[in-house]
């Protein structure tokens, strides 16, 4: 599936035939009974009034099915895709949903304890297993890149679906569980209506999603475990060392144990001359290779350059532009450059770090459910 379909208009756009030809394989009674199965069509029973349902067909026929098999003609709310989400995570075993872990006097003690609740097994823990995989694969190397966070395995997948409230509504969303291989928690974040660059769930749902995922993880101490890549990434980035007072053969020394450059701002020639001040400050973190301007004179006004205009450039393009024009980079995330710090053609000190953001300006790969 590469585009979105509008059955109100009857038009289809770019559907691609394998998700119908799977659905086919496993027949219309099995198709559904997974359906079922996940919960898709009652409610979760969660403990709050008012729990909408979902719409789907009573009694599906085919071409319902064709179609429901790339995520149209059918509707299903937030809690429930979550709750489905917890049988991938939980080798197979569907949990009922809770909003009450404890409850405690004012002591402290625990008076009530509200113990997790299997409602059934949808499906194997083989078949959960792959699925772990699978969906790891899609934040690894897929459209869900943008949620992929350092230390922390995040399986799950991104969603761009059309609503019934007019042909350019969407719901951008990312579900996921994290770590991958142990999960601990399961994260939905679902944005309607999104205004903007993009409307699609891996560019903007995504990346909230692998924040939240981050900052949950660190609060519960959940240990990181690193890749290769990721110590990689982060072996790139170093402090910058206080050079200030030090001659200038001092201060170079320094800069290189941390595979650091520099240029000089006045006596150039005498490596014997004090380091009065530079730029960027030190402590801050930065990446290898960057430069450190170094004054040996006390600037009245330090030397100023224009920022350039780096959107939409790979890390490597946005990073050799500003070396440059006599700036540094603070890369964060990966993909694309779609903000950085300092607007284009501000003067800023020379040496000054420029805090670029990127991400993966990906288009969807796959069908998607309404969320309503």
């Amino acid at each position: 599936y590469q585009g979105q379909v509008s059955f109100r208009t009857g038009v289809y756009k770019s559907v691609n035939p394998v998700f119908v030809r799977l659905a086919q394989k496993m027949g219309i009674e099995k198709f559904y009974q997974y359906i079922r199965a996940f919960g898709f069509y009652d409610k979760t029973g969660i403990d709050l009034e008012g729990e909408g349902k979902s719409i789907f067909q009573a009694k599906p026929v085919e071409v319902d099915m064709a179609v429901a098999s790339f995520g149209q003609r059918f509707t299903i709310t937030p809690i429930q895709l979550i709750t489905a989400y917890t049988a991938i995570a939980n080798g197979g075993k569907m949990m009922k949903p809770r909003l009450v872990k404890e409850l405690t006097d004012q002591e402290g003690n625990i008076v009530r304890k509200f113990e997790p609740e299997v409602i059934r097994t949808v499906i194997s823990k083989q078949t959960s297993d792959t699925l772990r995989d699978i969906l790891e694969g899609v934040v690894s190397e897929g459209t869900g890149k943008n949620a992929y966070v350092k230390g922390y395995r995040v399986a799950g997948k991104t969603g761009t679906s059309q609503t019934t409230h007019g042909s350019d509504v969407y719901t951008a969303s990312f579900c996921a569980f994290a770590p991958a291989d142990n999960p601990v928690i399961c994260v939905l974040v679902a944005l309607f209506d999104p205004r903007g660059d993009s409307y699609m769930g891996g560019t903007i749902a995504a990346p909230v999603a692998g924040k939240i995922i981050e900052d949950t993880l660190e609060y519960l101490q959940v240990e990181r475990r690193y890749t290769e890549k990721d110590l990689e990434e982060i072996r790139e980035e170093v402090y910058i060392p206080d050079v200030r007072e030090k001659t200038v053969s001092e201060a170079i020394k320094a800069l290189a144990e941390r595979d650091l450059r520099y240029r000089i701002e006045g006596d150039k020639e005498n490596k014997d001359a004090v380091v009065v001040e530079q730029t960027p400050k030190p402590g801050a973190s930065i990446q290898k290779k960057s430069t450190i301007v170094l004054y040996t004179y006390k600037p009245e006004e330090e030397v100023t350059v224009k920022v350039p205009d780096v959107l939409n450039m790979s890390v490597a393009d946005a990073t050799e532009i500003l070396r440059q024009a006599g700036l540094n980079i603070k890369v964060v995330g990966s993909g694309t450059a779609y903000r950085q710090s300092v607007v284009p053609g501000e003067e800023v000190i020379a040496g000054e770090v420029i805090e670029v953001e990127f991400k993966y300006l990906e288009v969807e790969d796959g069908g998607d459910i309404d969320l309503e």
